[in-house]
């Protein structure tokens, strides 16, 4: 998969004055958008993704030979209690991350972030003591996209649940790009990538933990975020991320 081209948010001050000339239209098609979707996406393009069918109870990997766990968590489970996703990574769910990702389209966040919200509600039943945390990005890549899209998720996520939000985790190196990598080459580059937030760390020991992403494919970066948690003293992790990788 080739990722788009990256670009800062604040190149987009042109496109807010043509929507002062010009009709607003869905991010995605020509059709009218929806206050529904926060004026970003019409009603079609705001619900179509593929919802993630059944899969092992532990990663969530789809599928998972009809049995409760697939073979990898039954011989080495991951250290997170469970991952979910809101859906499928394929269009229009994977467009939209992208928008989010790579183009600044910050207004699709809390349309995500909703949806995800009411997913995790259905699915988890958070209690009210729960942390909403951030898988984080290094500083460097940070300052270049200018925000980190995993951040906006958890932040607009922990606001509808009610739930606390902070920033637990801090990554120690920068790393290449996951999407490209096979597992084992995620697993090496992600080794003692991440470790607790020193400023954060009082908050971790014997807390209930909800870890947000934007997309999971093999998982190797929610166990790499999830065991640096636990080594700080977490009682549990829950992961849930907008899209599985199919």
């Amino acid at each position: 998969m080739t990722p788009m081209k990256r670009s800062h948010p604040r190149r987009h001050w042109w496109r807010a004055a043509m929507e002062v000339f010009l009709p607003a239209q869905c991010l995605l098609c020509d059709e009218t958008p929806s206050p529904s979707y926060n004026d970003q996406l019409c009603e079609h393009c705001g619900g179509a993704w593929l919802p993630l069918p059944e899969g092992c109870a532990r990663c969530g990997k789809p599928g998972a030979d009809h049995a409760p766990l697939c073979s990898m968590c039954r011989d080495t489970p991951p250290p997170y209690r469970s991952a979910g996703a809101l859906g499928i990574y394929e269009d229009p769910l994977a467009a939209l991350i992208k928008r989010l990702k790579y183009h600044g389209a910050h207004a699709l966040a809390p349309v995500l972030a909703d949806a995800m919200a009411d997913r995790i509600r259905t699915r988890l039943r958070p209690q009210p003591d729960m942390i909403v945390t951030p898988v984080p990005l290094h500083w460097l890549r940070e300052a270049a996209r200018g925000y980190n899209q995993a951040r906006l998720l958890s932040q607009g996520i922990a606001e509808k649940l009610k739930l606390s939000h902070q920033n637990l985790l801090r990554r120690r190196k920068p790393s290449k790009a996951q999407a490209r990598l096979g597992r084992v080459a995620r697993r090496d580059n992600l080794s003692r990538a991440f470790e607790p937030n020193p400023k954060a760390r009082r908050h971790i020991e014997g807390a209930a933990i909800l870890l947000i992403d934007d997309v999971m494919t093999t998982g190797t970066t929610a166990a790499a975020c999830s065991a640096a948690l636990m080594s700080a003293g977490a009682a549990s992790i829950d992961v849930f991320v907008c899209a599985r990788a199919p």
